[in-house]
């Protein structure tokens, strides 16, 4: 099996007007950085030609899969990268910023677990942190942030920064970081 830098895991519903262009702007910013990757977009149920536009993509976007699922668990479950970056058709559409990229490189080199980003944006080291992300509730309002509680009390590396990502200088980095490095032997536990 192939491994990939980051697997992108994308779930809609009743999306045709955006998952066209949230799956081209993935995958135009992480080639763009010199990143493999592979986006999962799953269909959870849709009503509208959300599933039809995607499988029209394919041949523009080789790294897109469509699959029927609920949620990222789904998606996981499939997953090749070494890091898995959760994503909602919206923002993906928005645009991602540079430290989605970050991000991942720090999860790739191993100096985290865990990282959210404006409190949407979940990266996570794939080898410690599928068997949460599948055991995830498919609907939860803040499910990225139950994700990094939960990552948290494993013992799980995690950063979390807020809508100023990164800190800036003159404010203690306790108040905008919150990052938890587990208390054992130094070394990480796996999940």
């Amino acid at each position: 099996m192939e491994f990939l830098d980051v697997s992108v895991l994308l779930p809609f519903r009743d999306h045709e007007h955006l998952v066209g262009s949230a799956c081209r702007r993935l995958a135009e910013h992480f080639r763009s950085a010199g990143m493999t990757l592979e986006i999962i977009a799953v269909d959870q149920g849709s009503g509208d030609n959300s599933e039809p536009v995607l499988h029209l993509l394919r041949s523009e976007i080789p790294e897109l899969r469509v699959i029927s699922g609920r949620g990222y668990a789904a998606a996981a479950r499939l997953a090749r990268g070494q890091a898995l970056l959760l994503v909602s058709p919206e923002r993906a559409a928005e645009g991602l910023s540079d430290s989605s990229v970050t991000g991942v490189q720090e999860v790739l080199s191993g100096q985290l677990d865990m990282k959210l980003l404006d409190d949407k944006l979940l990266v996570c080291a794939s080898s410690s942190c599928t068997a949460l992300v599948m055991a995830a509730p498919s609907r939860h309002r803040n499910i990225e942030r139950k994700l990094l509680q939960n990552g948290r009390s494993r013992g799980l590396s995690v950063r979390s920064y807020g809508p100023e990502a990164p800190p800036s200088p003159g404010r203690r980095i306790s108040q905008v970081l919150a990052a938890v490095v587990p208390r054992s032997s130094g070394q990480r536990r796996a999940s």
